[in-house]
C-alpha cells in the first residue's frame, strides 16, 4: 500500500475513534475506560488499514515505475507530489523524535532537582518539604498514582504517535485529553488524603509549561479536574459504552474499504506471492521495457500540436504461458494517447510469467506510460 494512502487510511480511522470518545466517553467517570480508549486508538488506527479488505484475496497485482515517452525516452526518475509530500513529512517526524529525546533527558534530569512543586516522571517523584504535612501528604499520593500506572510511559508513547501523525491536529488533542484522564485518576485516589482537596487544587494552581514531560499536581485543566470531583456518577457505568468499539471499528473499516486510483482494484481470482515467488517481468527486465516503449510508442501527431501531456494506466495479466491478455485500459489522457498505449502494449512480445509455490502463475500488472513534451 502506498504510504500516503496508508497514513490518510490510519488517520481516517483514528479520528472516528476519536470522535466516538469525545462523543461518549469525555463526561463519564470512567477514567480508565476512557485510558484505555484513548491509548488504544492509534494502535488501532495503524493496524485495522492492513487488514485485507475482502475475504477473497484479489489477483495479485504490481505496478510498474512510470515509463516516460515522448521528446524524452526513458524511465522517470521524477519524484511525485505524494512521494515528495511524505518525505516532508517524514523529516519532520524525525526532527520531532529528536526533540522528544531532549525533552524526556531534560525532564529526567529537573526532576531529580529541588524544586518549588510536585512532580513525578518515570518513576521519580519531587515534593517541596515546605508543604504543610496534610498537604504534602494528598499531593505525595496523588504523585504515587502517577508513578504507580506509569503515566509518564503514556504520554512518551503518545508523543511518538504524535510525532510520526503530527500534521493530524486531533491527535494533539488526544494527548490533551490523556494528560487529563491521568489528572482525574490521580485525583480520585488522593482526595481521600486531605479535608478539602478541591481547595488544595485551587491553593496549588500555577502555570505548567505545556512542552513538559512531567506529570505535575499542580497541572492545567484544572477546572475539569474540580467539575469531575463533584460528579457523582459510578465508574461502572461507563464499561456498557466500551461495546461501541465495535460499531467504530465497522464504521472506520467500511470508510477505509478504498484505494487510490492509480491502483486499480482487480476481481480476479487470488494469487499470492511469498517468500521466494517472483512476479512477471518483461525480457530482459525493466531496462528493456524502457528501450521498448521508447523506440515503438509513436506520440500522436494531433497530441503533440496541441501540447497534450498525461500517463495513461494499462493494465494485463500476464498468464502461466507468459502471453498476455485482458488488456484494458484503466486510466486515460485523451483518445489518441490511450489508443496509442494500448496497441503498444497488444504488441509487446511475451512475458517471463510469475512464479508463486513452484510453478507459473497467472498475475495482473499495471503499467503507467507518461506521455511527456518538453
Amino acid at each position: 500500500m502506498e504510504a500516503l494512502t496508508y497514513y490518510l487510511k490510519a488517520n481516517l480511522v483514528f479520528g472516528i475513534l476519536f470522535g466516538v470518545y469525545l462523543l461518549m466517553f469525555r463526561r463519564e467517570t470512567g477514567f480508565q475506560a476512557r485510558r484505555v480508549w484513548l491509548l488504544l486508538s492509534p494502535l488501532v488506527a495503524a493496524l485495522l488499514p492492513l487488514l485485507p479488505n475482502s475475504g477473497s484475496a484479489p489477483l495479485y497485482t504490481i505496478q510498474l515505475p512510470a515509463v516516460m515517452v515522448g521528446s524524452s525516452m526513458g524511465s522517470s526518475s521524477s519524484l511525485s507530489w505524494s512521494g515528495g509530500l511524505m518525505m516532508v513529512h517524514g523529516a519532520v517526524t524525525a526532527l520531532l523524535l529528536l526533540v522528544l529525546g531532549i525533552r524526556i533527558q531534560r525532564a529526567w534530569e529537573l526532576i531529580q532537582r529541588p524544586g518549588n512543586g510536585a512532580a513525578s516522571f518515570l518513576g521519580r517523584i519531587r515534593s517541596p518539604d515546605t508543604l504543610h504535612p496534610v498537604d504534602r501528604e494528598a499531593i505525595i499520593a496523588h504523585e504515587e498514582v502517577h508513578v504507580r500506572e506509569y503515566h509518564s510511559l503514556d504520554v512518551i508513547l503518545f508523543e511518538v504517535v504524535r510525532a510520526l501523525a503530527w500534521s493530524n491536529p486531533l491527535v494533539h488533542l488526544a494527548l490533551r485529553e490523556l494528560r487529563l484522564v491521568h489528572e482525574l485518576i490521580a485525583d480520585r485516589s488522593a482526595r481521600s488524603f486531605h479535608p478539602d482537596y478541591p481547595a488544595l487544587l485551587l491553593a496549588n494552581a500555577m502555570g505548567t509549561r505545556p512542552s513538559s514531560l512531567m506529570t505535575t499536581f499542580s497541572s492545567t485543566n484544572l477546572k475539569q479536574r474540580l467539575t469531575m470531583l463533584q460528579n457523582n456518577r459510578p465508574p461502572h457505568a461507563t464499561r456498557p459504552k466500551l461495546l461501541l468499539l465495535v460499531p467504530a471499528l465497522i464504521l472506520g473499516f467500511g470508510l477505509i474499504a478504498w484505494q487510490p486510483a492509480s491502483e486499480p482494484r482487480p476481481h480476479d481470482p487470488a494469487t499470492v506471492f511469498t517468500g521466494n515467488d517472483t512476479p512477471a517481468e518483461f525480457p530482459g527486465g525493466m531496462e528493456a521495457l524502457v528501450k521498448y516503449l521508447g523506440s515503438h510508442v509513436k506520440y500522436p501527431a494531433a497530441a503533440r500540436a496541441d501540447g497534450a501531456e498525461g500517463t495513461v494506466y494499462v493494465a494485463f495479466v500476464v498468464k502461466n504461458t507468459g502471453e498476455l491478455a485482458d488488456i484494458e485500459l484503466k486510466r486515460g489522457v485523451r483518445a489518441d494517447i490511450d489508443a496509442e498505449a494500448l496497441r503498444v502494449v497488444n504488441a509487446m512480445p511475451a512475458w517471463k510469467p510469475a512464479r508463486a509455490g513452484g510453478k507459473e502463475v497467472d498475475s495482473k500488472m499495471t503499467l503507467p506510460i507518461a506521455f511527456k513534451l518538453n
